[in-house]
């Protein structure tokens, strides 16, 4: 092992630090194929959670998910995949924003709910 000087000090133990700042290149969080499938559940849920929220689902909702699903099956890439996680998290958002109504009055009958309990 080198020793390499990470803001003036030596350190032994951050050589893979040491090796990818020394040739220029940016060091960064890899997502793996299971923190991607992950983000991938977390966002779709919570989009089907918003499209669902007014008990009056829309087509355009079901046919996004639908055609984004789709092409995550059929493209299944990390890119894709990526893609797809970060409009299902955007719309989502758009949906829960446009429907605040009705996502008070969920929150205001689970919260009633479990008072009474």
């Amino acid at each position: 092992m080198g020793v390499c000087r990470v803001r003036g000090r030596a350190d032994r133990n951050s050589s893979r630090f040491c090796n990818r700042t020394q040739k220029g290149g940016r060091t960064s969080l890899a997502l793996d194929a299971q923190q991607l499938e992950t983000g991938f559940t977390i966002a779709l849920t919570l989009f089907a959670a918003a499209a669902l929220v007014s008990l009056r689902p829309q087509r355009v909702d079901a046919a996004l998910m639908t055609g984004l699903v789709a092409i995550e099956f059929i493209y299944p890439t990390a890119f894709i995949q990526l893609a797809s996680t970060f409009i299902f998290l955007v719309f989502a958002l758009d949906l829960f924003f446009d429907r605040r109504r009705a996502v008070r009055s969920l929150f205001g009958t689970l919260l009633g709910a479990r008072g009474r309990t």
